[in-house]
């Protein structure tokens, strides 16, 4: 192969992202259906990430002949680069500080990265997004579902 292309290159990111989740909820813990541990929901959602992009990769790979009489990929840059490692540092760091600063405060500082560092929004309309997002998380999985997040507030 003569060089990879930036979608590519992402999709395999995300099957070592997955992968890695996947093995992070294994070590929680999985559980059974009918009583699910902490890793429970982080192995479903892994396995969906590296299935899908898993997927993806295997169709783009074996498209490989029409995509390269259509085009020659487009190249890997610099800027896409950067954007896609700190997509995957912000959810390692999530994942690391979600016990110390509990659920409220961790789901905050990262949406608010993903809206304003990444996406480059105007600063009402991240802090708008972020506090929807955070409040529909709160409202879905506290007062909906019932769950208790003994981090939620620290």
């Amino acid at each position: 192969m003569k060089g990879l292309d930036a979608q590519r290159i992402a999709l395999i990111g995300w099957v070592i992202f997955a992968a890695v989740y996947c093995a992070g909820a294994i070590h929680l813990g999985v559980g059974q259906p009918s009583r699910p541990r902490p890793g429970f929901m982080p192995l479903l959602i892994s396995l969906f990430l590296g299935g899908v992009a898993l997927i993806s990769l295997l169709h783009s790979l074996l498209r490989k002949g029409e995509a390269q009489a259509e085009s020659q990929g487009v190249p890997v840059s610099i800027p896409q680069l950067k954007k896609s490692f700190l997509i995957y540092s912000a959810l390692i760091g999530y994942g690391l500080f979600l016990d110390r600063l509990g659920f409220m405060a961790s789901t905050s500082l990262l949406m608010l990265f993903l809206f304003k560092g990444i996406e480059s929004q105007k600063w009402w309309v991240a802090i708008i997004l972020t506090v929807v997002t955070v409040g529909l998380s709160y409202f879905i999985f506290v007062v909906w579902l019932g769950c208790q997040f003994p981090t939620l507030f620290r």
